[in-house]
């Protein structure tokens, strides 16, 4: 009777009943205590959780620059799925997406016109006029002041010119330079690199250093201008130059400050 006894409370605690009750693993009251494992009280496995996928912005979250780029990147998938692949749907998908922008940059024009009409200080033609009219009194405007520069200066400036006897180019500038000096009344320096007569000028110098030492670069034929109270050399040109550039360039090294011919002073970015 009594190795029937224990074999019974064997098969009782093997099942897990006592009492006609299974010792649940998710009752409190038994669960509570410490217990361990061998009494069905293992906490229960908490699935992995998922990894979030990362939020999507929306085109209102994203900086102008950064829509833009992802525009520019659909237009760019959408043009190589035409080239790789041309069906008729990737062909007319490019070709909408594409008049989408050129849509778009023709009335970024129309606006872009409107500012500039109605802001007089974003309109370059107020002050450079663009029409044929505006453009000749322009002109006349600047000859005038050109021609009071180059008077106010003659007599500080000297004119170095630095030409060639076998160069052709030089035999027609030195004609330009003789009108230009006859009709200003400057002094023009001429000087042979090559030791051969200029065909412009009968009086002239060799060139014995001269030019390297006034670091102009060696081709001919190059005009620069000496300032005699500074000692200053200064490049007018290279090339064969016509009277007006002449004029233009010399008022511009002379008298006026640099963007001041344009209107405009240096603007620091930082």
């Amino acid at each position: 009777m009594a190795i029937r006894a224990s074999f019974c409370l064997s098969v009782i605690l093997a099942s897990g009943w006592c009492g006609g009750a299974a010792a649940e693993g998710t009752d409190p009251t038994y669960c509570d205590r410490d217990l361990g494992y061998h009494f069905y009280c293992d906490p229960e496995e908490q699935a992995p959780q998922a990894a979030l996928p990362p939020p999507v912005l929306k085109s209102s979250q994203l900086t102008p620059s950064e829509r833009l780029e992802a525009e520019q990147a659909i237009f760019q998938d959408a043009k190589a799925a035409m080239v790789l692949d041309p069906t008729p749907e990737n062909v007319e998908t490019y070709m909408r997406l594409q008049k989408r922008w050129v849509d778009n940059s023709a009335y970024m024009t129309a606006q872009w016109k409107r500012v500039v009409w109605a802001n007089p200080d974003l309109d370059p033609s107020v002050e450079w006029p663009t029409s044929q009219l505006g453009r000749q009194t322009e002109r006349e405007i600047e000859r005038a002041a050109e021609q009071a520069s180059i008077a106010e200066v003659k007599d500080r400036y000297g004119i170095f010119y630095f030409g060639a006897g076998d160069c052709d180019f030089c035999a027609v500038y030195e004609q330009i330079l003789s009108g230009f000096a006859d009709r200003y009344g400057v002094t023009i320096l001429p000087v042979s690199t090559d030791g051969k007569p200029l065909q412009g000028f009968e009086a002239y110098q060799v060139d014995t250093g001269q030019r390297v030492a006034m670091g102009i670069a060696n081709v001919t034929p190059a005009l620069a201008l000496f300032d005699s109270a500074t000692g200053e050399v200064i490049p007018v040109g290279y090339g064969m130059l016509t009277i007006s550039e002449l004029e233009y360039r010399i008022r511009a090294l002379t008298t006026l400050e640099t963007g001041q011919e344009y209107g405009v002073t240096r603007n620091d970015l930082d």
